[in-house]
């Protein structure tokens, strides 16, 4: 997947997950940002990275294996598992 291919995909998952880690944590849109960090940026605590990345394994038909789960610290990290495990088509083929 060519550069560019890759900052879309990015961007149409972020605009996909942004809303839910907004609501959820109770930050403003534009603070959730792939460098955010989710718990010391945005304060989401244990439960609410639990429940986050449940969300989104529901949303983009995945599954997070809980190796991978413990390394997700940013909005960045939850992007990347995204890709990598999701079943949807239009992530699967960066579309």
């Amino acid at each position: 997947m060519d550069k560019k291919m890759n900052q879309t995909l990015d961007e149409k998952i972020l605009e996909q997950i942004r809303p839910y880690i907004s609501d959820k944590l109770g930050v403003a849109p534009e603070e959730v940002i792939p460098e955010a960090d989710l718990q010391n940026d945005l304060g989401a605590d244990s439960l609410d990275m639990i429940e986050v990345l449940m969300e989104f394994e529901r949303k983009f038909s995945c599954s997070i294996p809980d190796e991978e789960q413990e390394q997700i610290r940013t909005v960045g990290d939850v992007i990347n598992v995204v890709k990598r495990t999701s079943a949807l088509e239009w992530v699967r083929d960066g579309q």
